[in-house]
């Protein structure tokens, strides 16, 4: 895969925060490798595109999705240090570092 110029979903100058919006299908162990590889390498890239200092987090949407407590720990563990938040689970105002 080719990575080019940098388009986060949401950016907030304030909190020099870059959010990645993602709806992968979680449901298989399969899956979530690939979701696992495909955002780590995303978030490298973006480190390197990013102004120095700002944070990016993941915001998987897992809703309506057969994902387990134990499975979202997993893919929380496989992703850090990013934080890593998921829709089924948001609160007004997300996401918040």
């Amino acid at each position: 895969m080719t990575w080019t110029k940098v388009t986060p979903e949401v950016m907030d100058e304030k909190q020099r925060l870059a959010v990645h919006v993602v709806n992968h299908s979680l449901e298989s162990a399969e899956n979530r490798q690939r979701t696992v590889r495909f955002l780590r390498a995303r978030v490298a890239h973006y480190v390197i595109q990013l102004p120095l200092g700002w944070t990016q987090v993941l915001m998987l949407d897992d809703r309506a999705q057969a994902v387990s407590p134990r499975d979202r720990a997993e893919l929380q563990a496989a992703l850090a240090p990013t934080k890593v938040t998921f829709l089924s689970e948001s609160r007004p105002g997300w996401p918040s570092t």
